[in-house]
């Protein structure tokens, strides 16, 4: 069991590289989106974007068996970072 449970661990540890690399690459984009609102004179905050994204990932969240609160608690947090890459950028 001891070497099933370190292979278990080395793909979860591969898994979490993935998803960070997919997060900076996510923040990165929210940047330039910030530069874009910017030069058109957007606001920030879109809130019937965001309310259209929560509803959209919750409904992945099902269809691929996660937790959709789960999920929206991990946009909430996704979305409050990209926010401030957009305003910082």
């Amino acid at each position: 069991m001891g070497q099933k449970l370190e292979l278990l661990r080395s793909e979860m540890a591969n898994l979490d590289q993935q998803i960070l690399k997919i997060l900076s690459q996510r923040m990165s984009i929210s940047a330039e989106i910030g530069r874009l609102k910017s030069t058109q004179n957007l606001a920030i905050n879109q809130p019937e974007w965001w309310e259209e994204t929560c509803r959209t990932r919750k409904n992945l969240a099902k269809q691929i068996n996660l937790n959709p609160d789960f999920v929206n608690e991990l946009y909430e947090i996704i979305h409050q970072e990209s926010k401030s890459k957009q305003t910082h950028e």
